[in-house]
């Protein structure tokens, strides 16, 4: 055991040697007080950004996330949860945030996406105790629905 992480130790640093240092971030320029005129040529001048260097790999993703994200249709449903309680007390959540997946599934037809409050919200007093209904409002988009807290 004690040798897999040594040489986990060593590979991680052979890795960071290999990966090329940032720049150092210049000083943060000091505003002149207000009421005070500081001459142009003590104000240092930021270098103009370059706009036209794109990487090709992201536009790809920001063209599907803007064709995706078109939302068709918003409703509001109020999901019963009672058959999580028929499972052990240990999994009560994992069950109903599968019941909360099948429900939109039933009803919309799209793959089913659970937004993070309404996971907070399942999870919010613990494993063993999920609410016994949530109010949901489901996003249609083209191809998927997502389950947004109401």
């Amino acid at each position: 055991m004690a040798e897999k992480k040594e040489e986990k130790k060593e590979k991680k640093a052979e890795e960071e040697k290999k990966k090329p240092k940032a720049e150092p971030k210049p000083a943060k320029e000091e505003k002149p007080k207000a009421g005070v005129s500081a001459p142009e040529a003590a104000t240092p001048q930021k270098p103009e950004a370059k706009k036209e260097e794109a990487k090709p790999t992201g536009e790809k993703k920001e063209e599907a996330d803007k064709e995706e994200k078109k939302i068709v249709k918003e409703s509001v449903h109020t999901i019963s949860l009672r058959k999580a309680f028929d499972h052990p007390r240990t999994s009560r959540v994992r069950y109903a945030a599968r019941e909360v997946r099948r429900y939109i599934k039933k009803h919309t037809r799209k793959e089913a996406f659970i937004d993070p409050s309404v996971n907070e919200a399942l999870w919010n007093k613990g494993i063993q105790s999920p609410p016994r209904r949530i109010k949901v409002k489901i996003q249609e988009e083209e191809k998927r629905a997502t389950a947004v807290l109401a």
